[in-house]
Order: C-alpha cells, then sequence, then structure tokens
C-alpha cells in the first residue's frame, strides 16, 4: 500500500491556530485527495485530523471522531486554538499551511531523517 508517512507526520505537526485541506496534504504526499481523506478519517493513530479541512475551510460534512464517544464539535475545538471563522461557517485561508509550508514543518520535525 501507499506509505502514509508523510501525511500523518504533516498532520501531527500542525500546530494549533493552523489549518491544512485534505488536498495540500495529497500534494505533498504525491497521492490524491479523495485517498487522503480516506486515510485520515479510517486512521485512528492520526493526530489532530480535526485540523484538516476541505479546500474551502470548511469541516468536512463526514468529519467524525475515531473515538464514536467523542461528541465535541471540531469547529469549537478550532476556534478555542484561534480558528477564524467566517458567516459561512469557512476558516480564514490565512491560517491554513499549504505544501510549501507542510513541507516546511516537516523539515523541523525534531529527529526526523531526511
Amino acid at each position: 500500500g501507499f506509505d502514509w508517512t508523510r501525511v500523518d507526520e504533516a498532520v501531527s505537526a500542525l500546530p494549533a491556530g493552523s489549518w491544512t485541506s485534505y488536498g495540500d496534504l495529497a500534494e505533498l504526499a504525491g497521492t490524491a485527495a479523495q485517498l487522503t481523506a480516506n486515510h485520515i478519517a479510517h486512521d485512528p493513530a492520526v493526530t489532530n485530523a480535526y485540523r484538516v479541512l476541505s479546500s474551502d475551510g470548511s469541516i468536512s460534512f463526514k468529519f467524525q471522531w475515531h473515538d464514536p464517544a467523542d461528541i465535541r464539535d471540531p469547529m469549537e475545538i478550532l476556534i478555542g486554538e484561534g480558528i477564524e471563522f467566517d458567516d459561512n461557517d469557512k476558516a480564514s485561508q490565512a491560517q491554513r499551511l499549504g505544501p510549501p509550508e507542510l513541507e516546511a514543518l516537516l523539515d523541523n520535525v525534531p529527529g526526523e531523517v531526511q
């Protein structure tokens, strides 16, 4: 199967107050956005999955926590971390980390071999 290490590390490295999109992660890893979304949705080891949004800044209508008992609202968590949403529930594009910023995050992960 596909090696999801770069995607997993990028999502784990996303700092509070920032977000990225499925497409940005797919571009970083060289795969498709839908495959990336499926991976993030189904791998409970992916931390910070709630910081991955649709390209327009909306929370995926299919988003759910890996723990079915978790009923937290991802938008409330993101707002608490400093993400700004507009009246249409879209996160600020100024707070989005695209592929170059994700690459820079990975370059600064301690202990990672390049």
